[in-house]
This record gives structure tokens, sequence and C-alpha cells, in this order.
């Protein structure tokens, strides 16, 4: 499936076209990329437009510091203790790769991750129980 990049960066507001630009390249496509530099340089920016860019940017990473990565990582680490490849076997290859991959994998952790939770819970609530 091939996407229009052109139009998927057109549509991006100048903060997320920033951090698509400024962020880890290997987060997107290739032609995904290339396509939000062109429009990154199209929109001819100012130095006070990149600097507030810039600390939008700093203070939404300061925010979501550790938060979610950290609680999708114990969330893996119980997921793969229990279900020993699910996340090796579900992620690669079965979801798309387009601009939103990331986002979706993240996604699917976190619903693995309180899927998981919830199960190790309802364990422990049967064994007492029984």
């Amino acid at each position: 499936m091939t996407y229009n990049f052109i139009e998927v960066m057109l549509a991006k507001t100048d903060t997320e076209l920033y951090e698509i630009v400024n962020g880890p390249a290997d987060d997107y496509q290739q032609t995904a990329l290339e396509a939000a530099r062109e429009e990154y340089s199209r929109r001819n920016f100012s130095l006070q437009q990149l600097r507030s860019l810039k600390k939008k940017q700093e203070l939404k990473q300061q925010t979501n510091k550790g938060k979610p990565e950290a609680a999708v990582e114990n969330g893996e680490q119980v997921l793969e203790k229990f279900f020993p490849g699910i996340i090796n076997s579900i992620t690669p290859g079965s979801l798309p790769e387009d601009e939103m991959d990331k986002k979706t994998r993240k996604i699917l952790k976190w619903i693995l991750t309180w899927l998981s939770i919830g199960l190790i819970v309802v364990y422990f609530l049967l064994e007492l129980i029984f």
C-alpha cells in the first residue's frame, strides 16, 4: 500500500512537522521523511518560529519523559514472562508499514500490557478464592 506522503505532510501542523524532521529518522519511512523535509523547507520558518517549535518539543519530551515508556517496558516484561514470544509474534510484519506504524505499535503494547495485568489480577483473585 502506497501513501501520498506529500499530502499527509501538507496536513501536518508546524509542531508535528518539526517533530518528524528533527526526531529519530528510523521512526518513519524514507519517503515520508523526504516529504516532511520538503514541506518543512517550503514553509520557510523564521528563527523565532523555530525557537518556539523547539521549546514546544522540549516541553513535550519533559512531560512525557519516562512515564509511558517505562510502563510499556514493564508490561512487556510481564507479558513475555507469562506468554513468551507473543509480542514478537504479533507486532513484526502483521502491522501495516505507514506513518502511523509507531503509534499503532504503542497502542497495541498498551493493550497487551493492561490485558496481562488484568489476567494476573484475575489469577491471584481466583487463587485467593479457591
